[in-house]
């Protein structure tokens, strides 16, 4: 991705003047997201079902895999903020970016997606001989990881679910469909900044202007728009949440939307935590060293037992 393109881009989008003045200006919205801008770096590859998906490896110990956020990667997610390196100082950590998402192949049928996003952690798995390892998601990622351990609880020793919780079905396809919506109409992001927005706070124009130029400029909006109608497919019913047997902490910010979602599962859900992270919001949560510490303190109270690999179990 060469930054240089960007105004090609904005023209696409009409918004070449607005664009224009952001970048000579220097204006606040557009520090917060150019980081954003430049390709991560480049992991290895495998084959899930015919979609090649791509991921990085790095640190050692036992198995952490983790899944990033909607329309975002595994470097953007995880490196970037300085968690990869913090916990590979203690773990093997696996981040895989989604089908629809960076390196990864974008198919456009809904089809493609789904629960088929929970079997791709599996098959990444089975592809580096890992029998069990523990899972993590942020947002999307969390959604995907909180699946994949209702229907594949003998993988995982725990899971860590950051910026999402738990709610009916019927209360998330609403947020989903629209999203497909306006991604297929060329509406852009906003109904999920407008959803994930700090402390309920209106985003200002400026920065939801500069964060559909960006987040747009990264990504392929027809398979994005693919998967958000295969939302619905994701979500975790109530039957499931009263039965979990897997240890699952839930890490949120304290001014992130989705913290209602994460205390209703409050007094349902078995064998989980809940961590929340004073003033932080739903996109940088990362950055906060309390985040970290948290984390790899759950996950050192449930390690996983010795010889967990597929050459072992046979």
């Amino acid at each position: 991705m060469n930054p240089s393109s960007l105004p090609q881009f904005i023209v696409r989008k009409k918004s070449y003047l607005l664009a224009s003045l952001v970048l000579v200006t220097g204006y606040t919205a557009w520090g917060s997201f150019a980081p954003l801008m430049g390709y991560p770096l480049e992991g290895q590859y495998f084959d899930s079902a015919g979609v090649r998906l791509h991921y990085t490896d790095q640190g050692s110990g036992e198995p952490l895999i983790l899944l990033h956020g909607f329309a975002m990667n595994g470097d953007l997610t995880w490196r970037r903020s300085g968690t990869l390196d913090a916990l590979a100082e203690h773990y093997r950590v696996i981040t895989l970016d989604c089908r629809g998402h960076s390196y990864s192949d974008k198919p456009h049928d809904p089809e493609a997606y789904g629960l088929r996003l929970t079997d791709d952690i599996v098959r990444l798995m089975n592809h580096l001989d890992i029998e069990k390892a523990h899972v993590g998601g942020h947002s999307l990622g969390g959604m995907i990881s909180f699946k994949a351990l209702s229907r594949y609880p003998d993988r995982f020793q725990s899971a860590v679910i950051s910026g999402f919780g738990w709610a009916e079905p019927e209360e998330r396809l609403p947020v989903a469909q629209a999203l497909a919506k306006a991604l297929k109409e060329g509406g852009g992001f906003d109904v999920l900044l407008e959803t994930l927005r700090p402390g309920g706070k209106e985003p200002d124009w400026m920065t939801v202007t500069v964060a559909n130029a960006v987040v747009g400029y990264m990504n392929d909006e027809a398979a994005l728009a693919a998967l958000a109608d295969s939302m619905g497919a994701l979500a975790v019913p109530e039957s499931y949440v009263r039965v979990n047997e897997v240890p699952v902490l839930f890490i949120i910010g304290s001014l992130d939307p989705l913290v209602a979602d994460v205390r209703r599962a409050e007094g349902v859900m078995q064998h989980h935590e809940t961590r929340i992270i004073e003033g932080a919001d739903h996109f940088y949560i990362q950055r906060d060293p309390a985040y970290r510490s948290e984390i790899l303190d759950f996950l050192s109270r449930h390690p996983i037992a010795p010889a967990a690999t597929l050459d072992d179990a046979a």
